[in-house]
């Protein structure tokens, strides 16, 4: 990178012409910014401070820790921290389960009926905060759509490559399933569960075939949208992994899609319906990883949003809209062994003061690094 501002000179110095040299003087500046970007987009990982590491002196069992990262596709701050919005349900055929006028006055109550085991359970627990209501929590990326925040996440920091939806090649960066198999975890141990296919394309670099992976479509009944599987296919075929798989998974990643698809269709009873199903689905894999040894009081769990979504009428919508950056995140860590409380709390203030999607992904890497 340093000689690269020297090789600019130089294309300059031997140009023959005033043509040629703003020609030349172009392309040079243009490789430049972009060698730029991809040596910023590939920076190492922030580590924890090294006062703050995981000791080493903890026995190997003691310090086998498990992280549990869940995306609900497209789920809007305000469903989330209010409950259903009163001016979208007045606008839609079909009715919910949900009083309107509870929201109006109880958003508390309001949203723990749609959200019954985050709002209910999971946030009551001591090791558990929320950001994204009074604090500001967006994604990291400029586009507002679904693939480059996945690949963020996955990443821990911008993909410069991803753009879109429609990217089928390798990611630029290393992901974190990519460092952590660098630094000795097992590709089984890492697994990724998505409804949505393209998910395959960002979860990692260099070892899509051998980490566990399971997207898109696999059986019928298919939904009318391309490309995914319902999210109780999905569950479906997670629980079944999870109660035989030989080599329970340490990253395990679990995106659910429905509630993107219901918005885009502007069916917003559907879309509260599939909330209501998600947080179920969330519940289901908590109690199941719980009661098991390996993972009981040992499992970090992130839950989160890619995208928001538009305001008011524009509900359906994401990309370039108001609110499409806005996100939320959970973040429940119980009291592990070998984890001080400094270092819990040192990651928590890193989530409350700079909520993103790198941040988001740097902590399942900050809990589950050997790197000292």
């Amino acid at each position: 990178m340093k000689k690269l501002p020297l090789l600019y000179l130089a294309i300059l110095r031997n140009s023959k012409s005033s043509r040629n040299k703003w020609s030349l003087s172009f392309y040079a500046i243009l490789v430049f910014f972009v060698a730029c970007c991809m040596s910023s987009c590939c920076w190492n990982l922030e580590k924890i401070p090294s006062h703050l590491q995981i000791s080493s002196s903890h026995t190997p069992t003691h310090r086998v820790f498990n992280v549990v990262l869940i995306v609900l596709d497209g789920v809007r701050r305000e469903e989330f921290f209010q409950g259903p919005r009163d001016s979208i349900k007045k606008n839609t055929k079909n009715k919910d389960a949900l009083n309107s006028e509870e929201r109006k006055s109880n958003p508390q109550k309001a949203r723990r009926k749609l959200f019954p085991f985050l709002w209910g359970n999971l946030a009551t627990k001591k090791g558990t905060i929320i950001v994204g209501d009074t604090n500001s929590c967006q994604i990291s990326n400029p586009f507002g759509i679904s693939l480059p925040g996945y690949s963020d996440i996955f990443a821990g920091r911008r993909q410069c490559n991803v753009k879109t939806n429609q990217f089928h090649s390798k990611p630029f960066c290393p992901t974190i399933p990519d460092l952590l198999i660098k630094e000795g975890m097992h590709p089984k141990q890492i697994a990724v569960f998505a409804s949505w296919k393209h998910i395959e394309n960002v979860a990692s670099k260099y070892y899509r075939d051998s980490i566990v992976i399971h997207t898109g479509p696999k059986n019928p009944p298919l939904p009318r949208w391309k490309h995914s599987s319902f999210d109780k296919e999905l569950q479906k075929n997670l629980r079944t992994y999870l109660n035989h798989t030989k080599d329970p998974p340490r990253y395990l990643s679990v995106i659910f899609n429905d509630t993107d698809e219901w918005a885009h269709l502007a069916s917003y009873s559907n879309y509260i319906q599939a909330i209501q199903s998600q947080d179920s689905y969330i519940q289901e894999i908590y109690k199941l990883l719980e009661s098991k040894k390996k993972y009981h009081q040992k499992t970090v769990y992130i839950i989160t949003s890619d995208h928001g979504r538009g305001e008011g009428e524009k509900w359906t919508r994401h990309g370039k809209v108001k609110g499409a950056k806005k996100i939320w995140s959970v973040l429940s860590i119980p009291s592990l062994i070998g984890i001080s409380s400094d270092q819990i709390k040192w990651i928590k203030d890193r989530l409350r003061e700079d909520c993103n999607h790198h941040t988001i992904g740097k902590i399942a890497y900050w809990i589950l690094s050997r790197k000292k």
